[in-house]
């Protein structure tokens, strides 16, 4: 069945989740160390996999197994397509899971947006109730407005420090330089 291919795609997932808890891994898009401003910054990547990163994966994957498990039956019960309903759960998984790693402001932004939008398509799998068409629509709209405020403020980030890395954003913040109010 669907939930039981689902749990085996959980299982896989936290199999290769865990074989990268073994110590510190490179990341992906790394910018290289270098001195701006007077300041200088070490290498910084937009995608971490640390002892932390994969320990709130493997939390993540394990409360979603979890669900899987739980919701099975009244996903069936409820009529609710079950493929459906298990793909926009692993789908918002990939988001989670990414979050935690996330170390770029930009990566930290897609990885939002990729949780958010199964989360949304979620609240409205319930066909026939308006309850359900209400609660996707609402969280669509408070979605776009966040995703608007979200973008406006990441790019005032930038603007002000000339980095999105973490890291490289506290050490401009950190300027003496920097106008203070």
């Amino acid at each position: 069945t669907v939930t039981t291919l689902s749990l085996l795609g959980i299982l896989a997932a936290l199999a290769t989740t865990w074989t990268l808890s073994g110590g510190h891994h490179a990341g992906t898009v790394c910018t290289p160390a270098g001195t701006r401003r007077g300041i200088s910054l070490p290498q910084s990547c937009s995608y971490v996999v640390d002892r932390y990163a994969v320990l709130i994966q493997v939390v993540i994957l394990l409360g979603v197994a979890m669900v899987v498990l739980l919701g099975a039956s009244t996903v069936h019960l409820s009529r609710i397509p079950v493929a459906e309903y298990q793909f926009l759960l692993l789908s918002a998984t990939t988001g989670m899971v990414a979050i935690a790693a996330s170390r770029d402001l930009l990566m930290l932004f897609v990885s939002l947006e990729v949780l958010a939008l199964p989360t949304c398509a979620l609240a409205g799998l319930r066909r026939g109730d308006r309850r359900s068409v209400e609660a996707a629509m609402k969280y669509f709209l408070v979605s776009a407005l966040s995703t608007a405020v979200s973008l406006y403020g990441i790019s005032l980030v930038y603007g002000l420090t000339g980095s999105l890395q973490l890291d490289r954003v506290a050490a401009g913040l950190a300027r003496p330089d920097l106008p203070r109010p």
